[in-house]
């Protein structure tokens, strides 16, 4: 339930010193923290513009653009705005056109205004200090061998991270739900609902090709040059770089592609195999050994070396504890009837 104290009015201020919420921003806090700021974010549309604020404060880093102004907003916020007075920072941008101050956009929307009513002329002046309208803040997260991170957006949306991967998303000050993520790694997407409020897709760009979606669960994974697309709940659609072929997944439908390939490859899974690496239980359903393979270096950085060839005949049903490579090794030699030792960096399965 929402109440005053759960969710109190900050300033700008005071959200650039909360630990709590820094720790949000990163994606590294806690499963209270997480969910504390993810319902105050929630609360208002004046909470989301505020996070918002701090967050590319917070990151560092911004890329700004220049915009169309809207003159019918500019003329409702003449009176608080030109009372206001912009904070600058300093930011790394990329080359373009210089946009004009704010205080003088107001003035010139109100002078458009009152010049479509008096039809008398109209003069516009520039400040000495430009001030750019639309911000485009870029973030970048990263995970080491296994860990795991949880991003919450400004939109409502979580990812969750896996191991060993790299996560560069940006997002808009003008639009909460415009955003874009490039991965590289394997991640977990709950995406906010689009339909209802008419907004952007959320785009997820790989190395092999795009994911377009209205609100939805699913998986990506994009290691080296191949994306794998685990469609959980919702509808998603891919459109890889190369086939030129977009695909529509359904609920429980895998799509892979490879800019090598000649089409995407699509089949019915279940889901849980491919999303279960975020609990306490990895869930396999006659899942080829080479597949546990690739997980297990991907996730704990490791070499597996499997020393009986016939071992790979083998596909795997059930479920293993999530709680570290030697717990997994131990339960995977046990299925397999086999013996397992690790080494340093390296796990050898069999005799």
């Amino acid at each position: 339930m929402t109440t005053n104290w759960l969710h109190p009015n900050y300033t700008l201020e005071e959200l650039l010193k909360n630990d709590s919420f820094r720790k949000w921003v990163h994606g590294e806090a806690n499963d209270e923290e997480k969910e504390y700021w993810d319902n105050w974010v929630k609360a208002s549309s004046q909470n989301r513009t505020l996070a918002q604020k701090a967050q590319r404060r917070i990151a560092g880093l911004s890329i700004e653009s220049s915009e169309k102004i809207d003159v019918e907003k500019g003329w409702k916020d003449i009176e608080t705005s030109l009372e206001e007075k912009p904070t600058l920072h300093k930011v790394e941008a990329t080359p373009g056109p210089r946009n004009q101050g704010l205080a003088w956009i107001w003035r010139v929307a109100a002078a458009l205004l009152i010049a479509g009513i008096t039809g008398l002329s109209v003069y516009y002046y520039q400040e000495k200090e430009p001030v750019k309208q639309e911000q485009v803040v870029q973030h970048e997260v990263k995970t080491q061998y296994g860990e795991r991170k949880t991003i919450s957006l400004t939109d409502g949306s979580q990812i969750t991270l896996n191991a060993h991967s790299t996560l560069i998303y940006k997002t808009s000050n003008v639009d909460n739900f415009d955003i874009e993520v490039y991965l590289e790694g394997e991640a977990y997407f709950s995406v906010s609902d689009r339909k209802e409020n008419n907004a952007s897709p959320f785009r997820v760009r790989t190395a092999a090709g795009q994911i377009q979606v209205l609100g939805t669960e699913f998986v990506v994974s994009a290691r080296n040059s191949r994306t794998r697309v685990i469609l959980k709940e919702g509808s998603v659609a891919v459109d890889p770089l190369k086939p030129q072929q977009q695909v529509l997944l359904k609920p429980g439908e895998m799509a892979e592609f490879d800019s090598s390939w000649d089409a995407v490859r699509t089949k019915l899974v279940n889901p849980e195999v491919y999303t279960s690496w975020r609990t306490r239980v990895l869930v396999f359903d006659k899942t080829p050994l080479a597949e546990v393979v690739d997980r297990l270096e991907y996730t704990f950085g490791v070499n597996v070396i499997v020393r009986e060839p016939d071992l790979f005949k083998q596909k795997i049903t059930g479920s293993i504890e999530n709680e570290g490579l030697e717990v997994i090794t131990s339960a995977l030699a046990r299925t397999l009837d086999t013996s397992v030792e690790i080494t340093q960096d390296t796990v050898y399965l069999g005799e």
